[in-house]
C-alpha cells in the first residue's frame, strides 16, 4: 500500500508541476530574451539549461537514494515512472526544428519540476 501511495504522490507532484518549480535559471531566461526568436540560439539556451537541470536531478536523486536506503526499489520505480511520463508528454512526431525545440523545452520543464520535487523531499516539504 505504501508503494501505491508513493507512486500516487509522485504522479500528483508531476501533475502539479508549478507547485514545486523553482523556475528557470536567470542565465536561461536572459538567453531566451536575447534570442529574438532565432531557433538556433533557443536550442542552445534549452540545451545548456537541460544540462544544468540534469546535473541537479542526478545530485538530488542520488541524495534521496542515499538517505532512503530502505526504499531504494520504490524510488527507482518512481524514477522509471517519471521517465515514462516525460516520453509520453514530450514525444513529438514532428521532425522540424520547431518540433524538436518544442520537445526539448517540454523535457526541460519536466526535468526542472522533478528537480524541484526532489529538492523539496530533501527539505522535508512533501
Amino acid at each position: 500500500m505504501r508503494f501505491v501511495s508513493a507512486i500516487f504522490g509522485c504522479i500528483v507532484a508531476l501533475g502539479s508541476s508549478t507547485a514545486f518549480a523553482d523556475g528557470y535559471s536567470a542565465v536561461y531566461t536572459q538567453c531566451l530574451n536575447n534570442a529574438y526568436g532565432d531557433l538556433e540560439i533557443i536550442k542552445k539556451c534549452v540545451s545548456t539549461e537541460q544540462e544544468k537541470q540534469n546535473k541537479l536531478l542526478k545530485q538530488y536523486y542520488e541524495k534521496i537514494l542515499e538517505n532512503n536506503s530502505q526504499h531504494t526499489t520504490n524510488i527507482k520505480q518512481q524514477r522509471q515512472l517519471w521517465q515514462s511520463q516525460v516520453e509520453q508528454r514530450c514525444y513529438s512526431a514532428l521532425k522540424s526544428d520547431f518540433g524538436k525545440t518544442k520537445q526539448a523545452k517540454c523535457q526541460l520543464e519536466m526535468t526542472m519540476n522533478q528537480v524541484a520535487y526532489y529538492k523539496s523531499k530533501q527539505l522535508g516539504l512533501s
